[in-house]
């Protein structure tokens, strides 16, 4: 039996539409887009950290704010005010008010710029400085706060103890003999309390200056201690010229008394009142300068 071979027509292609053309676009790769979102990523990094930056830097403003006021607070607190506190060791002074003094002594402070600062004040200096202003003074303690900024002054102020009368003015003395004041600047209820002692020697004083020495005080205080103890009172004393002579004024007492302030005063004394007390009447003075000597006229 024979094959039949039947010849089969192709099957027909769908036809294609035409082509059209094909734009010459650059091929995608991998790579084709990464250099505009480079640099947009690029940008918005740096303007995530500059903002990240900033806000590190805010962050720290608080703290750099109290770090600040901790260093002026630091700092404020080692300044010095010039209006000190006044407080007096012993007795309050006889001389000037507490008003006087601190306005003084703030004049003083407020001298130097270096007083306005507990680093730079020199303390020693600015008390002898005081100590020369109110030379009535013998100790000055300049305290130093350590939270506040007001020193403190502590005064010692040096006791009136005799009256002196110049050819030109009237001093108090202390019991060392220095000028402290002008008589005028006590009131009357001091000075009244005062022995006096009238200079014949033509001295030329001033305030602060040593006018009679620290033995001769001592004298003069051993002569009322002495005479005090007999009941006789010194009225006045007077300084001649020359040497070491002071003549003592006693109340009720028509003559005056010659003694050696170089000498013992309670051995003169005692001459003294020995002679006295044996009826001796002199008409001008007894001089008992002389140990165990009584000279009269």
């Amino acid at each position: 039996m024979g094959l039949k071979l039947f010849s089969q027509k192709k099957a027909e292609q769908p036809r294609r539409a035409p082509t059209q053309a094909v734009v010459n676009r650059p091929k995608p790769t991998y790579y084709g887009n990464d250099k505009p979102r480079t640099e947009n990523s690029v940008k918005a990094r740096q303007i995530t950290e500059q903002k990240r930056a900033l806000w590190q830097r805010l962050r720290l403003v608080p703290t750099l704010i109290a770090v600040g006021a901790i260093l002026l607070s630091v700092v404020f607190s080692t300044t010095l005010t010039t209006t000190p506190g006044i407080i007096f060791a012993g007795d309050q002074s006889v001389y000037h008010t507490i008003a006087e003094y601190k306005s003084g002594i703030s004049k003083i402070l407020d001298s130097s710029l270096m007083n306005k600062s507990k680093l730079t004040i020199n303390t020693s200096s600015t008390e002898r400085a005081i100590i020369k202003a109110f030379p009535e003074l013998d100790v000055v303690k300049i305290g130093l706060p350590i939270i506040g900024r007001r020193p403190t002054v502590t005064l010692h102020v040096r006791k009136p103890a005799l009256i002196l009368t110049t050819k030109t003015n009237s001093y108090v003395l202390d019991s060392n003999g220095k000028a402290v004041a002008n008589t005028s600047q006590l009131i009357s209820s001091i000075t009244g309390s005062l022995l006096t002692a009238q200079d014949q020697s033509g001295l030329q004083l001033h305030v602060g200056d040593q006018a009679l020495t620290s033995e001769t005080m001592s004298f003069i205080a051993n002569l009322q201690a002495q005479l005090a103890a007999k009941q006789l009172t010194i009225t006045s004393l007077t300084l001649p010229t020359g040497g070491n002579e002071i003549d003592v004024h006693l109340k009720d007492i028509g003559y005056l008394v010659k003694t050696d302030s170089s000498g013992d005063a309670r051995l003169q004394i005692g001459d003294f009142i020995a002679a006295k007390e044996s009826g001796a009447a002199p008409a001008e003075y007894m001089d008992v300068r002389v140990e165990e000597k009584v000279f009269y006229k």
